[in-house]
């Protein structure tokens, strides 16, 4: 479990206890975790404050990506990674945060190639009008999703040159969406400042969630996930989670 004040957390099943685990991991441990990721192989990448790292669970250890942090360095993106996700091919996915001085960013890693590359408003026409990216997921197809500012965008395949827009989604919805989530029907559940909604990106229906028609609580941009093995969609609330069937 990944928190501001303590950093990474472990549940231990047995003992039903919490115990600190980023000092093992982290050479800093105020490398404070944002983003826990589990690839299709098992790997778990952590997406963190200051940089993208994978664990090695042979060494018990966080090791950092070296080619994230070459690209960090080289441009004028900021260290913290926001939220992660895989492609078909089994590369990575992140957004970066932003601050006063440097741009929010999509990032592709390239696993088997270890390269790193950044897309932003600045190198990329098609996101020109963003100001920040903030979650990720990819479809059984390969399209990745991406939530902004300014809407929802759709990368096919991940070809950065073939990026789309959804202006339906956007006048009924609001412009800024938030957490994302894929169902195993590739239902696309988005977070918005009105609760969440289910978009259907073949034909383009929405379906809204909030405390007007449903049992959801009345909190604004909650974050969501979905587990498969139940096929539910989790929302957070203050003081608890409600959970939404997916089918």
């Amino acid at each position: 479990i990944s928190t501001n004040e303590k950093g990474l957390l472990v549940l231990d099943l047995k003992r039903q206890q919490f115990e600190s685990f980023s000092g093992k991991c982290f050479r800093n441990g105020e490398k404070w975790v944002s983003e826990i990721f589990e690839s299709a192989t098992g790997q778990i990448w952590l997406g963190t404050y200051d940089g993208l790292f994978r664990f090695d669970e042979h060494l018990q250890q966080c090791i950092e990506v070296g080619a994230m942090r070459n690209l960090i360095n080289a441009k004028s993106i900021t260290s913290s990674i926001y939220n992660l996700t895989e492609d078909q091919q089994g590369n990575i996915w992140a957004t970066t945060y932003f601050d006063d001085e440097r741009s929010s960013s999509l990032v592709y890693y390239d696993v088997a190639t270890d390269v790193a590359i950044h897309y932003d408003r600045y190198v990329t026409p098609d996101f020109k009008s963003i100001h920040e990216f903030r979650d990720v997921a990819c479809t059984k197809e390969g399209t990745l999703l991406v939530t902004t500012d300014r809407g929802l965008f759709a990368i096919p395949k991940g070809d950065i040159n073939n990026v789309k827009d959804f202006p339906e989604l956007n006048t009924n919805l609001g412009t800024s969406v938030y957490s994302l989530t894929i169902d195993r029907g590739d239902g696309v559940w988005i977070s918005t400042a009105f609760g969440v909604a289910r978009f259907n990106v073949a034909n383009n229906t929405i379906f809204n969630y909030d405390y007007t028609n449903s049992l959801i609580g009345s909190g604004r941009i909650p974050g969501i996930w979905y587990d498969k093995i139940s096929d539910k969609v989790y929302v957070a609330q203050k003081a608890g989670i409600d959970v939404i069937s997916a089918v």
